[in-house]
């Protein structure tokens, strides 16, 4: 907004509702937004279209290069195109969207990190459950997902299982934790980076 550029947040749309943008403006009581927002709606319209028609928005051959041109200038329109394919409010089974837990092959400690608690979010969306990776389980998961998974379960193990220690396995201290533990001498990791 402090850009004059209306998105609609990602979790308000629901199936059948507010036309191509996926909301409605006006002064109804179902209106999702209040009748002076829509100037701001339709300044954003092109301005979201130049971002996301833009080559490198997308990878190449990606089908949502076509999805944004098949939308002809309204940028809001393009972003319900979008999410029609993936968001819980569009798809007929939405608990089929969160059937396996992400893994962290090739990606980094960071990006498998944000793609799990993506997944988790996701999931307490659909199933009406809401579970964080500090959880005790949900970290297990995580850590069991890992790339060097055998090395990182032995050498935490004891550590998450004492209550004064488990500090260091919840919220922002997570992965300042496991990159300390990736960076151990016997790490895996650091002897194929070695060896190579």
């Amino acid at each position: 907004m402090q850009y004059g550029v209306y998105v609609h947040p990602l979790w308000l749309f629901r199936k059948n509702h507010g036309g191509e943008w996926g909301f409605t403006v006006g002064d109804g009581p179902n209106d999702d937004l209040p009748t002076p927002l829509r100037m701001t709606c339709q300044q954003s319209l092109t301005l979201i279209y130049q971002l996301l028609s833009q080559s490198t928005m997308f990878p190449p051959g990606s089908p949502l290069h076509d999805v944004v041109a098949n939308c002809y200038g309204n940028g809001l329109k393009a972003l319900k195109a979008i999410l029609l394919r993936s968001h819980p409010a569009f798809v007929d089974e939405p608990s089929t969207l969160v059937t396996t837990y992400p893994k962290q092959k090739d990606k980094s400690l960071l990006e498998y990190k944000m793609e799990s608690e993506d997944f988790l979010q996701m999931r307490s969306i659909v199933q009406g459950h809401s579970r964080e990776l500090d959880d005790p389980g949900e970290l297990d998961i995580f850590i069991n997902n890992m790339k060097y998974n055998t090395f990182v379960q032995r050498v935490t193990r004891d550590e998450r299982r004492q209550r004064a220690m488990l500090h260091k396995y919840q919220g922002d201290k997570l992965l300042e934790t496991l990159n300390s533990v990736l960076m151990m001498p016997d790490c895996p990791g650091r002897i194929e980076a070695i060896s190579t």
